[in-house]
């Protein structure tokens, strides 16, 4: 069985490498200070760990070598997300290429992993869930269209130059795995949501602020940045905002619903 390492932090101020308090969330805003380690579901490959511990989970990138192979488990209890940051992977008898995804439930077989270049990989393995799909999904993210940022239109009144791409999508419960992009007109009021958020950036420079029992904490995310965001926590408001065009991937466990509030008051 896997043993979920306990994730420990020391809170350090704005625009800090990592910073953590009693609200429980993670950011690392830049990712070169993220811990090394060595991932033993993935045969003990050099990996970031970004997050372990939170809701049971664990999320790394992960760098393969080229001419590199790998078969999972065939009993796991974990579900498995993953997204290639660069290179290519071939996933069974698909290949994966820059930001095309995979998913794969933990009652499933996996296919097997096999490299002809070097990749970096993006990796999230939960555990299972019993609204978890009952098969494994791969999207082609260069094949597939966006749409405009829906919600943020809703809510807003108007529409902003936000688009998101869904990876994964539960109906049942809205667990939900997608990719957003984003220019740097995007204006986002301070705002909440009842399920926890995570994201990671892909590409740019975001300026992100969260409303922590410390007060406001501002932090520059650059590619490859992450933050875990238990429910909550306020966020955004108009010190927020992309400082260059900017992509990320970003999941919720269940449906990520929007409540907009008039300022940053943790009280």
């Amino acid at each position: 069985m896997i043993y979920w390492a306990k994730f420990l932090a020391v809170f350090v101020l704005a625009n800090s490498a990592m910073a953590a308090d009693a609200d429980n969330m993670i950011m690392f805003p830049d990712p070169s200070a993220a811990p090394r380690t060595q991932l033993p579901e993935f045969g003990g490959l050099p990996a970031r760990l970004l997050n372990a511990g939170q809701d049971g989970g664990k999320v790394a990138v992960i760098e393969t070598p080229s001419d590199w192979s790998f078969d999972f488990p065939r009993q796991r209890d974990y579900s498995l997300e993953l997204l290639v940051i660069s290179g290519e992977l071939s996933w069974g008898r698909e290949a994966l290429r820059r930001h095309d995804y995979a998913y794969l439930p933990a009652g499933v077989n996996a296919p097997s992993l096999a490299g002809n270049q070097a990749a970096t990989v993006l990796v999230f393995f939960d555990p299972p869930r019993e609204t978890d799909a009952s098969e494994g999904n791969v999207v082609h993210s260069s094949g597939k269209n966006w749409r405009v940022g829906s919600v943020a239109t809703r809510d807003t009144g108007k529409t902003l130059n936000l688009e998101v791409m869904d990876l994964l999508h539960v109906e049942e419960t809205g667990q939900r795995t997608w990719l957003l992009r984003a220019g740097t007109d995007l204006d986002v009021p301070w705002e909440r949501h009842s399920t926890v958020e995570e994201g990671y950036l892909l590409s740019g420079e975001y300026r992100l602020v969260e409303c922590l029992s410390q007060g406001q904490v501002a932090s520059n995310y650059v590619a490859g940045g992450y933050f875990y965001r238990p429910a909550g926590i306020i966020h955004s408001g108009p010190e927020s905002g992309a400082l260059t065009d900017v992509l990320w991937l970003l999941r919720s466990p269940s449906r990520l619903d929007v409540t907009f509030i008039p300022d940053c008051d943790v009280h």
